[in-house]
């Protein structure tokens, strides 16, 4: 077996001669080399060992009677140095992946499996399918480039473990794996304390079925086997899958040309507890693989190597655990990943292990940039990680560029005065919050809104309209964050020199209570090349009259009836009062909003109509056009003169009875308002 040839464990083990073999050190001085928190360390320790009254050692030891082999208990204390603090020799444990990794290096995954797989019930997303497992095993056995041992189940009580020979919370080496005689599948497993032997199906007390055929597939002696217990046994691939839940896979990193590690930390205090709407936040990246990688379809390895407190090995932590994963996006080159679910390739297992091994296999051109999302199930203190990615073919490695590094905040909060509610859904949509954009050069923007408590958001930058207010509708969008989403949302764009844009923002259902962040990145200076203000809101300033439950139209004047609908006096008392007028209705329909130059009897003409040819009868109209399907129109600006009165008439452009108005007007100073029809 190639891996028996290898000398894995006693060449981390100093002083070494010329041969790079360890010797024995009369000053009773070593160093052993290990593998902890992503980095290799110097461990310094004496040739003291433990023994008990009578002079036998403590510690783990050979079987060897005739001459006691130094480097198993060497290594042993070492490991108990690093790991365990002052707990020395009570460690508390871990697992075979962990410790593999931390003697040889070699990269720790782990593979789960159910023994309900195939039995027509769905497996669980971090289970593998035990075909798959049986291909890996036996792949990774043949080619010799993969430590394997296997933990018994924890659904194995201990009074079931003990009726076949196995250790509950016990980890098994995995020496090789046959499939012989037609399909006959087996794995030959080694308990490393070399007692309790196996002693259900195919062990050496199970005479009936070993026939000469299958012993000599197996290279297996019956007769010799029961003369002695050295710890090896063969199982039946059915036994194991039923004893047998976990399998660590230790992988030799030389099976990759090419290797980079970095190491970060990750404060409590970057990015929500949670992350479930957005990653903008986390640690984050950027891979860039090359053709030769994209071409021949390039295995990729990303490991993530939790760092652990000597508080947490010592097992004296108390509280929840961390679970650190990595999801794999697919993005364009130096950007940012946003939304969590948006081109995932690969979705992490959460774990509280502190190694977690992503694998994910390039499909071509496409898969060329890459980003490395990290997440926390939930975040509650600082984590310290390393992240080392490994591929047969070279690549860039570089954290993901942030924003924009210009950056201007604006905080604020939706309510019952600006919660409008969504575009094309709502009629108060023209009351959401807005901000001003003056660009004085040619800029780009990026656009980060975020909600709290978490709601369905949106916003959109488009051309400011040419009397400098508010946008009543989008129309000629420069760019946004696309349709809603929840508790974030993103978009970036260009913005032109000498133009003036409007940042509007939205929640998605009407009267939302939610505050919001929004965060503004440039590639110039705010402040001289992208200026931002606040737009008033609609009347801000101004005197508000209302008037409501209008029922009924009587439609246009192609029907004969114009002067049938309501009509609403309003005077002014000052001189040059300036006013607009913002009709609402209960439905979208064809709608309008006109304003007459009052007659003496207060009421208009039965020849008028909103585009009466009378030169001035119409003072204004609604200025997004004669009649507007909406839910909601505006008159544009007009003034009057002191005591002059206009009639303010509402209607759809067919007849409908049941249409309810309301109707708010805005002046510079008060008005005598009265509805007279």
């Amino acid at each position: 077996m190639q891996l028996a040839r290898r000398r894995l464990v006693t060449s981390i083990i100093y002083p070494q001669n010329n041969r790079g073999q360890p010797f024995v050190n009369e000053c009773g001085k070593y160093v052993v080399k290990l593998w902890y928190n992503g980095v290799e360390r110097r461990i310094v320790i004496d040739d003291r060992l433990p023994v008990d009254r009578n002079y036998e050692t403590l510690c783990s030891h050979t079987t060897n009677k005739s001459y006691f082999e130094l480097w198993v208990p060497l290594i042993e204390k070492a490991y108990m140095k690093l790991m365990s603090g002052k707990n020395g020799y009570g460690f508390i444990g871990s697992n075979s992946g962990v410790d593999l990794y931390s003697l040889t290096g070699w990269l720790p995954e782990r593979v789960f499996f159910s023994s309900e797989d195939g039995l027509g019930k769905k497996k669980k997303d971090h289970e593998t399918d035990s075909e798959r497992v049986w291909e890996r095993i036996l792949s990774s056995h043949r080619f010799g480039d993969a430590l394997m041992t296997a933990a018994v189940s924890e659904s194995i009580s201990e009074a079931q473990a003990d009726l076949v020979g196995l250790f509950t919370g016990h980890a098994y080496a995995i020496l090789n794996v046959k499939e012989v005689l037609g399909g006959m599948r087996f794995v030959l497993m080694k308990n490393p304390w070399a007692s309790k032997p196996w002693i259900g199906k195919y062990s050496h007390r199970d005479v009936a079925s070993w026939t000469s055929q299958l012993q000599s597939a197996l290279g297996y002696n019956i007769e010799l086997a029961r003369t002695s217990d050295d710890g090896l046994f063969w199982i039946g691939w059915s036994d194991f899958l039923k004893y047998f839940r976990c399998l660590h896979l230790n992988w030799n990193p030389s099976l990759f040309k090419y290797k980079f590690t970095t190491h970060v930390k990750w404060p409590v205090t970057q990015g929500p507890a949670s992350d479930q709407y957005y990653v903008s936040d986390n640690p984050q990246f950027s891979l860039h693989f090359g053709g030769a990688a994209c071409k021949n379809r390039s295995s990729v390895w990303i490991l993530l190597n939790r760092h652990t407190s000597k508080e947490e090995l010592e097992g004296y932590k108390d509280g929840e655990e961390v679970s650190l994963t990595c999801h794999v996006h697919r993005i364009e080159k130096n950007r940012r990943v946003i939304y969590p679910h948006i081109e995932r390739l690969v979705q992490g297992i959460y774990s509280n292990n502190c190694h977690n091994l992503i694998r994910y296999d390039l499909t071509g051109e496409k898969d060329s940039n890459l980003v490395l999302v990290l997440s926390q199930f939930k975040k509650f203190e600082d984590v310290r990680f390393s992240i080392s990615v490994f591929c047969g073919h070279e690549f860039a490695f570089s954290p993901t560029p942030q924003f924009f590094s210009n950056k201007f905040r604006l905080e604020g909060r939706f309510d019952d005065s600006n919660s409008g509610g969504a575009i094309g859904r709502s009629s108060p949509f023209f009351c959401n919050p807005q901000y001003a954009l003056e660009c004085k050069r040619d800029v780009k923007l990026q656009v980060l809104m975020k909600a709290n408590p978490q709601r369905g958001i949106f916003f959109a930058v488009a051309p400011r309209p040419g009397s400098g207010g508010r946008l009543e509708n989008l129309q000629n969008e420069a760019f946004g964050s696309g349709m809603y989403s929840q508790a974030v949302a993103f978009g970036e764009g260009k913005l032109q020199q000498g133009q003036s844009y409007v940042l509007l923002l939205s929640c998605l259902n009407e009267g939302d209570i939610v505050k919001y962040v929004l965060d503004l990145f440039c590639d110039g200076a705010f402040g001289s090349d992208l200026i931002v203000k606040k737009i008033k809101e609609e009347g801000a300033d101004m005197e508000k009259h209302a008037v409501n439950n209008i029922v009924g139209s009587s439609g246009c004047s192609n029907f004969g009836n114009y002067a049938g609908n309501a009509q609403i006096t309003i005077r002014s008392n000052s001189d040059e009062n300036t006013c607009f007028v913002r009709l609402k209705c209960n439905k979208r329909e064809a709608i309008n909003l006109s304003v007459f130059r009052g007659g003496s009897e207060g009421f208009i003409e039965s020849s008028c109509s909103p585009i009466s040819k009378v030169p001035g009868q119409v003072k204004t109209t609604t200025n997004s056009g004669v009649y507007t399907t909406s839910e909601t129109v505006v008159t544009a600006s007009f003034k009057l003169a002191k005591n002059e009165r206009c009639i303010l008439v509402p209607s759809s452009f067919e007849p409908a009875p049941t249409l309810m108005f309301s109707l708010v007007v805005y002046s510079k100073d008060k008005l005598g308002l009265k509805r007279v029809k």
